[in-house]
């Protein structure tokens, strides 16, 4: 029991870490917009492992509910959740004329039904990817045999279109991550390694090497490092012909790179859940309830947009921004407004109110009551 416990503890900071990061990258991307000196680096940097070692931690969590095939949980704490915020967000935007309420095309960004709003895709992700590995397992292919076929996905992914429904390629190319975590957990990856890793305390050096490499890759390139691998600031989800490194096409340099933050994504992943305390943190408060800040950060950022952008309030906003921009004063203001936040949408009072919608018990309770049923006709 008490291993569980340090382990919980453990992958519960991680998330904890995990979703600071997650803010502040979206804070960067949705108001600064890469403005200042180094903010499309440090979003590029975050945003090319942050929501890979999420996964992992998924994958790793999910272990239990993979071999016990618990489709009710799934239900009640992935796809509800996603249901009730895309609903949510769509609702806002339409309110706000964001996006006409009655009219859609298939190729719009604005195709919300369609289309996983911001971060909710993972909420999506995790309610395909559970029984996919199901799937998987079903087979009884050689391990090495699955993960070849999902990482060649993952590669062949990145010559789709931008747009695909439910953010198909998304899905596809996080999914490894999420194959990965679940492969640390049936193999016990953590148990047999984590003597190993305290006593020779090489991890730091890992998590430095692997950061320097994505800080490289950005300045090799001056292009938008993210789950595609390497692509343009303007064509945000393909490989395209002029990534700035010589003498390679891009159909061969493309998957080579995705292939490469592929790998040091998961070293950073194993090098986080390695790294943190076992034992409980303040992070791990915010890791335990993830979900609320997940969510309800996105509300918060989109409406702070929708200010700003109808320019209410008298260019107050628009003012604020500009200040963010100069020199490095988004670390020493944006980043400890952005931890206050998280751990406000993860308090008690906020729990409270979405409770219902984020972990319905009402719903869980009907889908016991539905299996007592069905467990009764079939006796």
């Amino acid at each position: 029991m008490a291993t569980k416990l340090e382990r919980s503890a453990k992958l519960d900071n991680v998330k904890g870490f995990l979703i600071i990061l997650m803010v502040f990258a979206h804070f960067i991307s949705s108001l600064l917009k890469w403005g200042g000196a180094y903010n499309a680096m440090l979003f590029s940097v975050i945003n090319a492992f942050h929501m890979a070692a999420f996964l992992m931690v998924s994958g790793y969590l999910s272990l239990n509910r993979i071999r016990n095939r618990e489709y009710g949980k799934l239900f009640t704490r992935c796809l509800l959740p996603f249901a009730f915020a895309q609903l949510g967000l769509f609702f806002l935007f339409a309110l706000t004329n964001e996006i006409d309420l009655f009219y859609f095309t298939e190729s719009s960004d604005q195709f919300f039904l369609f289309r996983p709003i911001g971060p909710l895709w993972y909420l999506f992700a995790v309610t395909l990817y559970i029984p996919v590995v199901i799937m998987i397992e079903a087979q009884k292919k050689p391990v090495w045999f699955s993960i070849a076929l999902i990482i060649l996905a993952a590669l062949l992914m990145g010559f789709g279109h931008r747009t695909m429904y439910f953010r198909l390629n998304k899905l596809v190319c996080f999914f490894p991550f999420f194959y990965a975590g679940y492969l640390g957990a049936k193999y016990r990856f953590q148990e047999k390694w984590q003597r190993v890793w305290h006593r020779n305390g090489w991890g730091l050096v890992l998590f430095v090497l692997a950061m320097a490499l994505l800080v490289r890759l950005y300045d090799l390139t001056h292009t938008y490092i993210n789950w595609t691998g390497l692509v343009s600031m303007e064509d945000n989800g393909r490989y395209i012909e002029h990534i700035k490194i010589p003498s390679a096409p891009y159909w061969l340099l493309g998957p080579l790179a995705r292939l490469l933050l592929i790998l040091v994504a998961i070293v950073i992943g194993i090098v986080l859940i390695m790294m943190m305390p076992s034992q409980q943190t303040i992070l791990s408060y915010l890791g335990k309830y993830s979900i609320y800040p997940y969510v309800l950060h996105w509300f918060v950022l989109r409406g702070i947009m929708i200010l700003k952008q109808k320019q209410i309030g008298g260019g107050t906003l628009q003012t604020v921004v500009d200040f963010l921009n100069q020199g490095i004063n988004v670390y020493v203001f944006a980043l400890p407004g952005i931890v206050l936040l998280c751990f406000l949408l993860a308090s008690k009072p906020v729990r409270n109110i979405f409770r219902p919608l984020f972990e319905p018990k009402w719903a869980e309770e009907g889908f016991r009551s539905l299996e007592s049923q069905l467990k009764e006709k079939q006796q």
